[in-house]
């Protein structure tokens, strides 16, 4: 099984993520929200995978929309339901260029880019 790639042929400018939207500007990606844009530069970014970011298996495919980041990294959202769950549940997927894939809960991604971005 060939394993899908966050890169589409048009990526969206801006990525929904349950009341926040994202969007790629320079330096990181912008947060919008409640009355509320705020800034995540990509070290943030980074260091939220970083700490809570596990690899994705080979055979999950993580197509959909995504943003291109400065730095040709996708950030995109996967819906995902285990075997264990009833409805599937969102994870926000960092794809680098040397194509390491980290996931992260949606929840616990939008509540430490929102305590991190400024």
């Amino acid at each position: 099984m060939s394993r899908g790639t966050l890169d589409g042929p048009s990526a969206p400018p801006a990525l929904p993520l349950g009341a926040f939207t994202l969007t790629a500007v320079e330096g990181g990606v912008t947060i919008e929200g409640g009355g509320e844009r705020r800034m995540l530069t990509l070290a943030a970014l980074r260091g939220i995978f970083a700490r809570y970011g596990r690899p994705l298996d080979e055979g999950v495919a993580a197509g959909g929309p995504s943003l291109v980041l400065d730095d040709g990294g996708h950030l995109g959202v996967l819906p995902y339901r285990s075997p264990v769950d009833v409805i599937a549940n969102d994870h926000v997927v960092l794809e680098e260029r040397d194509a390491t894939r980290l996931a992260v809960p949606a929840p616990l991604f939008a509540a430490a880019a929102h305590a991190l971005a400024r």
